[in-house]
């Protein structure tokens, strides 16, 4: 796991979470409110499935299950049940992924 730490002129601080291990990569992107949601394009842009949170501009650019997830920052539970749901899935069907990749792809490439 990577987590990388972008400084925007000293007022934000946004951490991006990357996990990959041999199969399954993904960005998580737990900011509390995101104006627009630079980072959650880079990541969608580079194929991975991202989560992100459901309050600002990530909630116009995702579509919620289809091209990633959104999250609710202030509820963990929902939020870990959607990253596990993910895993699970991604185990049973290794198709899984790439489906979320692609679609996701598509949803940048469209706006």
């Amino acid at each position: 796991m990577r987590i990388v730490q972008l400084n925007l002129g000293g007022v934000y601080n946004v951490n991006i979470i990357v996990w990959k291990n041999q199969s399954i990569a993904f960005a998580l992107q737990p900011a509390l409110y995101e104006a627009f949601g630079l980072t959650v394009v880079e990541a969608m842009t580079c194929g991975l499935p991202t989560f992100a949170t459901c309050h600002g501009g990530p909630a116009e650019i995702i579509v919620n299950g289809v091209s990633g997830f959104h999250i609710d920052p202030y509820n963990g539970a929902e939020s870990s049940a959607k990253l596990t749901h993910f895993f699970t899935k991604c185990r049973g069907d290794p198709a899984y992924w790439n489906q979320i990749s692609q679609a996701s792809l598509q949803r940048i490439y469209e706006r």
